[in-house]
């Protein structure tokens, strides 16, 4: 209910960038937020000073920490227990003292939340692992496997308070808190990271006195101070490869610390201090890339910063906003954004991205998130207090607010539309493509080198220019020609269209269509007649004769354009004439479907339309059920014509999510939800055979071959003996 109306980042122009995915409304303020790389899992903390597991693709909570440290359910058990040893005839197994509660008092404010398993160890193994290649060897930083016996097939939720620590085994739902008290000079905590050190695995938690405490996961005992690197507390910590952690301290100093060289006894020293920011480090994370490790930084002086991991230089520094203060930065690489490196979040509910290693580019919002939800209570904004990207999902952006925790994803919608182009022999591209940029229609040229670089991959040289200018920079579709140089851009919104040639991207043709499609062989085209677009009625001006006259004709016309939109759709071809598209049939007779909804082209053209349900049987089921759900239910159909004759082939059959035809014409797949039935064009069509195949998302012919693309594997169909022996 608090999804702000549209829910998809504002109105205007084409698709948005980022669209909602999930949304969980809290009234209380975020505080920070884990994403786990595998579970649809996210762990969130709040000013309510508890925590939460939430499946967000299931919108189910799955375990909620109280402000008390463990769960109710564990302190009813132990009461129990306890109320039992208490009693003098009690001769059962008396439970051993630390597993007893231990409130503590007080725990104070929620500070961190982070997941650890034996996905989240594996993926750390892989980061190391790919880091590792290029970063320089460190022979005391010995490594080694992130899960030993003390948490392998186990899954821990671990909640930093001001007061303690709280560890939390999710398949048992038992806990183990570590106070203050318990760690030499009783500091107050602040940040938590688990992360493995010579095959054990340990916790740093980060403390207000600027040292770091290292505890054995399995024990909860500390066995390490870390010192000397903060005169503050201790803001944003990360796991880096090799053994060692990277701190950011609220004075704005960055720390490098060897956890491999870490004593039993007395302070460890960092590796390295620099000097970040001029305020606090509000946000640390790792920034792959071929090159050396490197790390981004976000600091309270409004700036991102990049540096070499290996030496804490300097490489490049950006401010995004010069009057709010960037709350966090990380790394984003996404293939929709392919010149940014970087997304951030400002205070005010931006989200935008920035280029980091590009230092003209300016940084440029994404989203508005007050055009996504709406601000708690009588709060005129959102307010945005953490961010986190998925690590294995860049589409997948987790954002904590003052209303809430919201997730975000990239729409699939926001892909530029863009299509191959026909490549002229002895021309000076190898491939040709182009595709849509606002209102931009821009050409592609890629020509691949014969000769290899040092990496062994072919050299590609691309060229891009702008061809045309669109008249709408909405969402739009391109569908070009397979053998002739032309291209339409179709408009689904307004429903509407342009035919250009490729040759000198001059316009042919233009109108209103709800669908088209191209001849696979010949330059004709199919289309649905769309409706004129909605007028207002008339209004008369005035109380003369005239005017009454004046108001009577525009009526007229009105109702004529009315009743001429309400009138079926018609389905037109339209073929290449010299330099126009001319008209072949205005309305084609289709009798075997009703209330026309499509066009597809190809090697034939098939019309998309519902048909009535056929009368039921008074015995039947559907005796029992009105005639208004029957209507209701009109299954949809395709009937295919000849582009020659505009003659039907065969009867209507199921409508198919997706046809895809071979090259020569001779083949055919229709695509269905549960199957992909394959048919022989040439010289009759039939019906070859019906794959059973689950979730076919795109479909590719080579030869008599057929390439089906579904979630998680790719497919292959032969078709033997031409045709003639069948799928």
């Amino acid at each position: 209910e608090r999804a702000a109306p549209g829910g998809g980042g504002g109105g205007g122009g084409g698709p948005k960038p980022l669209k909602l995915l999930r949304f969980r409304a809290s009234e209380r303020k975020s505080v920070d937020a884990c994403l786990h790389p595998v579970l649809p899992w996210v762990a969130l903390c709040d000013q309510g000073n508890g925590a939460v597991l939430w499946d967000y693709e299931q919108k189910e909570t799955l375990y909620e920490l109280s402000p008390e440290g463990v769960s109710n359910e564990w302190f009813v058990a132990a009461a129990v227990q306890a109320s039992a040893e208490a009693q003098p005839s009690y001769t059962g197994q008396r439970d051993h003292a630390a597993m007893r509660p231990r409130t503590g008092g007080k725990l104070g404010a929620v500070r961190c939340v982070r997941l650890y398993d034996d996905d989240v160890a594996a993926w750390r193994e892989w980061e190391t692992a790919r880091a590792a290649r290029s970063a320089p060897r460190d022979a005391s930083a010995l490594g080694g496997s992130a899960r030993s016996g003390a948490v392998r097939g186990t899954q821990w939720l671990a909640v930093v308070w001001e007061q303690g620590a709280t560890f939390v085994e999710l398949s048992s739902g038992k806990a183990r808190q570590v106070f203050r008290s318990e760690l030499e000079g009783k500091p107050q905590m602040s940040r938590l990271e688990i992360m493995g050190v010579h095959s054990h695995t340990i916790a740093a938690i980060g403390c207000n006195d600027g040292s770091i405490r290292v505890l054995a996961l399995g024990s909860f005992k500390p066995v390490a101070r870390l010192a000397g690197g903060h005169r503050g507390a201790v803001l944003s910590m990360l796991v880096l490869p090799n053994s060692r952690l990277l701190t950011g301290g609220a004075d704005g100093s960055i720390a490098l610390w060897d956890l491999s060289m870490a004593r039993p006894s007395g302070d460890t020293d960092p590796k390295m201090v620099v000097p970040a920011h001029k305020d606090g480090v509000s946000s640390l994370a790792i920034y792959p890339g071929p090159m050396m490790p490197r790390v981004v930084t976000a600091g309270g002086d409004k700036t991102v910063a990049l540096w070499d991991l290996a030496t804490l230089r300097e490489l490049a520094r950006q401010q995004p906003n010069d009057k709010l203060q960037c709350i966090r930065a990380e790394p984003w690489f996404h293939p929709r954004f392919p010149r940014v490196d970087c997304v951030f979040a400002t205070r005010n509910a931006q989200i935008g991205v920035v280029a980091l290693e590009s230092k003209g580019q300016p940084p440029s919002m994404l989203l508005d998130l007050d055009q996504v939800i709406r601000p708690p209570g009588d709060k005129p904004h959102v307010k945005v207090y953490t961010l986190a990207v998925h690590p294995l999902r860049p589409s997948v952006v987790s954002i904590g607010t003052n209303a809430g925790l919201v997730i975000i994803e990239v729409d699939p919608s926001f892909a530029p539309a863009a299509a191959a182009l026909p490549v002229a022999p002895g021309g000076d591209v190898s491939h040709r493509a182009v595709y849509a940029r606002g209102r931009n229609l821009l050409s592609l040229g890629f020509s691949v080198a014969a000769g290899g670089g040092d990496d062994g991959l072919p050299g590609v040289e691309q060229t891009e220019e702008r061809v045309a200018v669109l008249r709408s920079d909405a969402a739009c579709s391109l569908h070009a020609h397979p053998s002739e140089e032309l291209l339409a851009v179709f408009w689904p919104g307004a429903q509407s269209y342009a035919v250009y040639r490729t040759s000198d991207w001059r316009i042919l043709d233009e109108g209103r269509a709800s669908s088209l499609g191209w001849d696979a062989v010949h330059p004709r085209l199919v289309l649905l007649s769309a409706p004129p677009p909605q007028q207002q009625p008339p209004q008369m001006r005035g109380r003369g004769k005239k005017a009454k006259e004046e108001y009577a004709m525009a009526m007229k016309a009105y109702i004529a354009v009315q009743e001429a939109s309400s009138t079926e759709a018609r389905v037109q071809i339209k073929g290449l004439e010299g330099d126009k598209m001319e008209m072949y049939n205005d309305a084609l007779e289709v009798e075997s479907v009703e209330k026309r909804l499509g066009v597809f082209g190809g090697g034939f053209f098939g019309v998309r339309g519902t048909e009535p349900p056929q009368r039921a049987d008074e015995d039947s089921l559907e005796g029992y059920r009105s005639s208004k759900a029957a209507s209701a239910r009109q299954r949809e159909r395709v009937q295919l014509f000849r582009w020659d004759t505009h003659t039907a082939i065969g009867p209507a059959m199921p409508c198919p999510s997706k046809i895809v035809w071979d090259v020569e014409c001779e083949f055919v797949a229709f695509v269905y939800p549960h199957s992909v039935s394959l048919f022989q064009a040439q010289p009759s069509f039939h019906l070859l055979g019906s794959v059973s195949i689950e979730g076919v998302a795109d479909a590719q012919w080579f030869r008599s071959q057929l390439f089906m693309l579904t979630p998680t594997t790719i497919e292959c169909c032969f078709i033997s003996g031409g045709g003639a022996g069948g799928a």
